[in-house]
């Protein structure tokens, strides 16, 4: 992450905010399978730098991971479709 993004988080994290964007992510696609990040974006109605941030940390943590499928993007492009790994259910989850 840079500089500016570390404050970012440093902010949301006083706040919060970035554990429970955090969880909501995880428990979506939990709940309603894999997405992509600009999928999540759309469903959950926040930014991109919200869910792609959050994306890294879950993938950092082991708790999500690439499925190995693309698909496009409302900008045209493929990305990345992200599930909740097999055994993050058994893994401790340090929200908040």
């Amino acid at each position: 992450m840079t500089d500016t993004s570390n404050e970012a988080y440093e902010r949301l994290k006083k706040t919060g905010r970035a554990e429970s964007y955090k969880l909501k992510i995880y428990e979506y696609i939990k709940t309603h399978g894999p997405k992509t990040c600009d999928e999540l974006e759309s469903l959950l109605n926040l930014s991109h730098q919200t869910v792609s941030s959050r994306i890294w940390q879950l993938k950092k943590d082991e708790l999500i991971k690439d499925n190995g499928e693309r698909r496009v993007t409302r900008s045209g492009s493929k990305a990345q479709v992200m599930r909740v790994t097999n055994d993050s259910d058994r893994k401790q989850l340090n929200f908040m």
